[in-house]
């Protein structure tokens, strides 16, 4: 099994993992942390020859530069249309803009898929309340809160689960091979299912303490990037990559 040197996975997963969400993938001929685009290990640059890029004939021949874009341009529309079905971001805030403890982040914070609030939970609805409230206005969305303070809402279509099966799918990535470390409410959907995940540290300790009987996810005692070393170790995620049996955990 040939495996990209440890120290440069280390380096990649340091400089990622001060904040939340970080991936990282292990296959039979490589290891790919996030920000490597999936398919730039040996087994991505196999497949993507052997089936060329998205748009690409059938084969993988090369296309030019004019005919990749065309097709990069088709595909993000495409995503965009899937992403936007029943994705209203003005009658969200027409709900949401009145209720008590609510206020609206800065601009900077907005996007077009994302509407972001500052919560104060002593006065705002619960989280129930605040869906069935989208609910009676026909408004679904994915509702999650972070570090009890902030308050996020997208189509929903979009969420960082459905964004890493999407890209599992596409580059043929089984998700038993792809670790996911978090530590607020915002990464519960990616946690949950076939991926392995890592609990950090420095989690907030009311969001994702539901998730500590699921097996594959992973509590560790360390903080930040510490605790994705540590969950590297307990997943041997450079060796066989697998969940530990309980009697061995337990020892």
């Amino acid at each position: 099994m040939e495996m990209t040197p440890a120290k440069t996975l280390l380096g990649k997963a340091l400089r990622q993992a001060l904040g939340f969400g970080l991936v990282a993938t292990s296959a039979p001929q490589g290891v790919v942390p996030q920000g490597v685009v999936p398919g730039t290990s040996q087994r991505g640059q196999a497949a993507r020859s052997e089936r060329g890029r998205p748009g690409d004939p059938a084969g993988g021949r090369p296309q030019s530069r004019s005919c990749l874009r065309r097709a990069d341009r088709v595909h993000r529309r495409r995503s965009a249309h899937h992403i936007e079905k029943q994705w209203t971001p003005k009658l969200v805030r027409r709900v949401l803009d009145p209720l008590p403890g609510l206020l609206l982040q800065p601009k900077i914070e907005q996007s077009q898929y994302k509407i972001s609030y500052y919560i104060d939970p002593e006065q705002a609805p619960s989280l129930d309340e605040i869906v069935q409230l989208l609910h009676q206005e026909e408004q679904a969305v994915n509702v999650t809160l972070s570090f009890g303070q902030f308050l996020d809402l997208m189509p929903i279509r979009a969420s960082k689960g459905l964004a890493l099966r999407y890209i599992a799918a596409q580059w043929e990535i089984p998700l038993d091979r792809i670790l996911v470390a978090g530590g607020s409410g915002a990464d519960e959907d990616m946690m949950r299912g076939n991926p392995l995940a890592v609990v950090v540290g420095n989690r907030h300790h009311e969001e994702l303490s539901q998730l500590s009987e699921v097996h594959q996810i992973y509590f560790a005692e360390a903080h930040y990037a510490a605790g994705i070393l540590e969950a590297f170790d307990h997943y041997d995620f450079f060796g066989g990559c697998q969940v530990p049996d309980r009697s061995e955990t337990a020892q």
